[in-house]
């Protein structure tokens, strides 16, 4: 699988905030906001496509499910480049807000330092049955067969993890953003 991201300089030495975008959407679309703010606060940043969009590889989205390994991988690959010592910061937005939060309970490297999540949902079955019924369809009667389809043709088991359930788990500071109004 290859995923593509853009890597904005700053400066030298200084933190890097990975940066995850929302359902369908595109990296340099999502995160232009946070890159300003990022640069005003002297960090450097990598923009992500989340697999299935943009310049990176495959054809499923996983709302999350599988796009966390990716946020570790890329995490992985940030340290290898500029060293344990460079902090890491992860952020997204929406489905990108998720997918980090769904990251945290796994094993990312020590130099990640904290989360920022844009309002993420809480898991990826809650977005689904939300957007059903937003349809006026049964969300009950149709949630079985959507599963069924995201495991036989996806190959994802979306009730696999939550945001929810990872951040029972987390260890590093974590910023949530979220508003009804």
């Amino acid at each position: 699988l290859s995923l593509y991201g853009r890597y904005y300089h700053f400066k030298d030495n200084a933190p890097i905030l990975l940066q995850m975008h929302g359902y369908r959407s595109s990296a340099e679309r999502d995160m232009c906001g946070g890159n300003k703010i990022a640069f005003e606060k002297g960090y450097n940043c990598l923009i992500i496509d989340h697999r299935a969009h943009g310049k990176s590889q495959r054809s499923t989205i996983t709302l999350g499910i599988k796009e966390r390994f990716d946020v570790v991988s890329w995490c992985n690959y940030l340290t290898k480049r500029f060293g344990e010592s460079l902090p890491i910061a992860i952020s997204g937005v929406s489905m990108g807000g998720a997918t980090v939060l769904m990251a945290s309970d796994l094993n990312l490297p020590k130099n990640v330092i904290g989360i920022w999540a844009d309002c993420p949902f809480s898991s990826p079955k809650d977005i689904i049955k939300k957007v059903v019924s937003d349809m006026h369809l049964p969300a009950n009667l149709f949630w079985p067969f959507i599963w069924l389809g995201a495991f036989t043709f996806g190959r994802v088991n979306i009730t696999a993890t939550s945001a929810k359930k990872a951040l029972e788990k987390v260890k590093i500071p974590t910023f949530i953003i979220h508003g009804e109004s």
